[in-house]
């Protein structure tokens, strides 16, 4: 007797993604596993405030060369400031039926649907924060991304880029010497 073809087995859709026998019960996300800054920077953590503060070093401090008794420079240098920024907030809605809540139950469920809706909106934020890192800035809604800091005149952290060159990546190769 031949096979019979099911038209429903053909549309692979989040419920029979995850339901379906013989499937590797692990979603694999490569989108986040891809971005090395958001890697990195999902291992820092951040426990509350007002706003954000990162305190930063603009200044080298006196460096002579003396000898003997010669009187020494003692003057003081103002070196660190802070690039202060607002929250910024997203919204990833996690949105399950009944029926698919039903469909994904009992011995045919191979991955939780609820976890894996949870866990696919954890990594859609993780993306939206990798691309917003990036971001230039039009959105003030949006993170505060490299592409502000790469400027020669935009604000950065409430420090205008104008007026305290310091805060700039120029051409030149000029480092930016954050703490």
């Amino acid at each position: 007797m031949a096979e019979v073809s099911n038209s429903l087995d053909t549309n692979l859709n989040a419920i029979s993604s995850i339901t379906r026998k013989y499937f590797f019960p692990v979603l694999a996300d490569n989108v986040n596993t891809s971005n090395v800054a958001l890697m990195k920077l999902r291992k820092a953590s951040i426990s509350g405030g007002v706003d954000i503060r990162q305190p930063t070093r603009h200044a080298r401090g006196v460096q002579d060369n003396y000898s003997g008794t010669e009187l020494l420079d003692t003057s003081y240098i103002a070196k660190k400031t802070a690039l202060i920024f607002d929250w910024k907030q997203k919204n990833f809605p996690v949105v399950i039926s009944g029926l698919d809540d039903i469909k994904n139950s009992g011995p045919e469920k191979v991955i939780d649907h609820v976890r894996s809706e949870m866990k696919a909106a954890e990594e859609d934020a993780l993306d939206s924060f990798g691309t917003g890192i990036y971001s230039a800035g039009t959105d003030s809604k949006e993170i505060t991304g490299v592409r502000v800091f790469l400027s020669t005149s935009a604000t950065y952290g409430g420090i205008s880029q104008s007026t305290e060159s310091w805060l700039t990546c120029s051409p030149a190769g000029e480092e930016f010497l954050a703490a």
